[in-house]
């Protein structure tokens, strides 16, 4: 069953399409469409790379992709893919659940096809996972484990870990001329997350934002998601270009004099 699957990586494809996403693609749409049913195996990353002449991180990188997102597991006993409850609520929905659900999966579809199905080399914000030091990295895993004291298996302080707010905060008052303190410094699991916590803190839902067009996508949807309302705004060479006619017919949330600068 594996080999009919993994077909395409033995004929030759004209795609822009990496090798590593190639097989991620392949594997992932298996599992979607119960080709790949929950618990069966896959073969060791360094047989499938034998199998068909790809380097052992090509592998690496499908497996490590997949068992991140959830579709496998790996674990001693090898890996395998993981019994997805998105894979029966799509099949309740088939039976005629509710329209809610239809929705539901139809939403979970496209967050899916969004995560990196056609990424292109040079891509922005994807690494170079095959360059990536693996050996090394697991290394200094294990000594950090080895630090790790009961205090950092509780639950972290909101913002981020005191000690690395503080740090930041001497860094940007040092490097940066930027005069705060740790409790203004927020650590967040990423841009999106900033994002999103940014378009809910700073604005109310219904008010209306400016956004750059074009914009970052993911700032778009991290607006929208909060329920503002968006104006799309041309740019030119320095940056977003607002008329005098669009800050009357639709201004956007304003804060008050000196509110961002207060502590």
């Amino acid at each position: 069953m594996l080999a009919h699957i993994l077909q395409p990586l033995s004929e030759t494809t004209t795609e822009a399409v990496p090798r590593q996403q190639h097989l991620y693609r392949l594997l992932k749409e298996a599992i979607l469409a119960s080709v790949l049913a929950p618990g069966a195996h896959l073969p060791p990353s360094r047989q499938l790379a034998a199998d068909y002449a790809m380097a052992r991180n090509t592998v690496l990188y499908a497996y490590q992709q997949l068992v991140a997102e959830g579709f496998l597991l790996a674990d001693r006993r090898g890996t395998r893919v993981a019994d997805l409850p998105l894979a029966q609520a799509s099949a309740e929905t088939k039976q005629g659940v509710g329209e809610s659900k239809t929705r539901l999966a139809q939403r979970a579809g496209q967050l899916q096809r969004r995560q990196g199905d056609d990424v292109l080399p040079f891509a922005p914000g994807v690494a170079d996972l095959n360059a990536f030091p693996w050996a090394s990295w697991a290394r200094q895993l294990q000594k950090a484990w080895g630090e790790v004291s009961a205090r950092q298996l509780t639950y972290a302080a909101p913002g981020g870990e005191p000690v690395l707010r503080q740090a930041l905060a001497d860094y940007l008052r040092a490097r940066r001329g930027v005069s705060c303190s740790a409790a203004q410094v927020f650590v967040v699991a990423g841009a999106q997350t900033a994002l999103d916590a940014c378009a809910r803190l700073l604005a109310d839902a219904g008010d209306t934002v400016w956004l750059e067009n074009p914009c970052y996508p993911a700032a778009r949807t991290a607006m929208q998601t909060a329920g503002l309302q968006l104006e799309p705004v041309s740019v030119d060479g320095a940056g977003m270009a607002a008329d005098a006619s669009l800050w009357l017919r639709k201004p956007p949330r304003r804060w008050p004099a000196g509110f961002m600068t207060q502590t």
